[in-house]
């Protein structure tokens, strides 16, 4: 996410908005992990998001889930605790 746009691309509130609009939690991991990471960045606490993406950690793609990706999700656990 590029912090500095954000009047532009609406920011992190605006792709929890879309997400909880579709209503599909079933994010590929490393998107989980790059929402979580910019929820904490941006301090917005939505336990919504949580909760679903925690049901569907199991069934969903971690073909590309890198250590970078797995960090970020595990700073914004930290965080957000």
């Amino acid at each position: 996410m590029d912090h500095n746009r954000e009047a532009i691309n609406g920011g992190i509130e605006l792709l929890l908005e879309h997400i909880h609009d579709k209503g599909n939690y079933r994010l590929p991991l490393k998107n989980m992990a790059y929402v979580l990471y910019n929820m904490q960045y941006k301090g917005v606490y939505d336990p919504v998001i949580y909760r679903e993406f925690e049901k569907n950690y199991q069934v969903t793609s971690a073909v590309h889930m890198n250590a970078r990706f797995a960090y970020g999700a595990l700073y914004a656990y930290y965080r957000g605790n």
